[in-house]
């Protein structure tokens, strides 16, 4: 003991036997972390090893000094990447939503647009036209119609023929279309200056018996002038002319001017043997019982009228077709 030092607890070092009173000075083991045991105050003293880390048992209240432990993260499997939920997620999937609502807008639109034009197409073809629609559409029909159909191949006038007899005619010739100058007499040019010209179409039949010649003409006028204007023109109209057969040759004659069409029909008749009649009867005058002559005889003029009106006929059926009937 050295004098002036007090006195104090014996330090047991590792190799101090737990009743010895002195101390028993040495190198000091390598300290591995702290390293007293459960319940022990004191803690042995040396130089201090690498530390490796926390070591104490569970229960201890003493942490070793040291780097600190890495901190495992969340598991990412490979080639996936974690979702992300968050701000960015959820206005995609608000600009996803809109995108959808527009389309099935914007789709629903065109289905209701294509289904009202649908539904007005059909009211349009279903409802008649009228009466200015029809007379202005009648002045195209010179182009737009078969020849066929304006001068059928064989017309059937029953009880047209004098005394009420049946008639049939073939159509033997027929003329291109042509311009007025072309197709029509001067003095028809003159009688048409005020309302004007624009086709004529001709065709030529013959009775069964061979013996008849009518030629029968279409004269279209401008649909611009009016059915007005036309119609002056009923008791104006001359003699036409004939398609096959000369002017000395005409026999018997009849003009008509409808009123729904920007049309004039004509036919003229004349016989096959080619005699020459000194004077022309018209329809009416031929057609009158107490008119003598060959043409009243040979019934000429029951023939233009026949002619004549069966081509009107079928001109009527273009000009205003028949309506659908109504479904049930």
């Amino acid at each position: 003991m050295v004098p002036g030092s007090s006195a104090g607890p014996a330090v047991s070092g590792p190799g101090a036997e737990p009743s010895s009173g002195a101390a028993v000075l040495g190198p000091a083991p390598a300290v591995s972390g702290l390293s007293a045991e459960p319940g022990s105050g004191a803690a042995g003293l040396g130089p201090a090893s690498p530390v490796r880390g926390p070591s104490a048992e569970p229960g201890s209240g003493a942490a070793g000094l040291g780097r600190a432990p890495a901190v495992p993260g969340p598991s990412v499997e490979a080639g996936l990447a974690p979702a992300v939920a968050g701000p960015v997620a959820g206005a995609d999937g608000r600009r996803n939503l809109v995108a959808a609502v527009l389309c099935g807008v914007l789709g629903l639109v065109l289905v209701c647009g294509a289904g009202v034009a649908a539904w007005q197409d059909h009211r349009d073809a279903a409802r008649p036209p009228s009466a200015e629609e029809q007379y202005r559409r009648a002045g195209t029909l010179w182009h737009e119609t078969p020849v066929d159909v304006l001068f059928p191949p064989r017309l059937d006038t029953d009880g047209a023929g004098p005394g009420g007899a049946d008639r049939a005619w073939t159509r033997i010739a027929v003329a291109p279309d042509a311009d007025c100058p072309a197709a029509l007499p001067a003095d028809w040019q003159q009688a048409l200056a005020g309302s004007g010209c624009t086709r004529v179409l001709r065709a030529t039949y013959t009775d069964v018996t061979r013996s008849t010649l009518v030629t029968v003409g279409l004269v279209f006028t401008p649909a611009e002038a009016g059915a007005e204007a036309v119609s002056g023109l009923r008791d104006r109209l001359p003699m036409p002319s004939g398609l096959g057969f000369d002017a000395e040759q005409r026999a018997a004659w009849t003009v008509s001017v409808r009123s729904d069409a920007p049309v004039v029909v004509y036919a003229v008749s004349a016989f096959t043997d080619g005699r020459a009649v000194k004077r022309p009867l018209t329809a009416e005058e031929a057609m009158n019982p107490e008119t003598e002559g060959a043409v009243a005889r040979a019934g000429l003029g029951h023939a233009v009228r026949a002619v004549a009106g069966a081509v009107e006929k079928s001109l009527g059926a273009r000009v205003a077709p028949p309506s659908p009937e109504p479904k049930r």
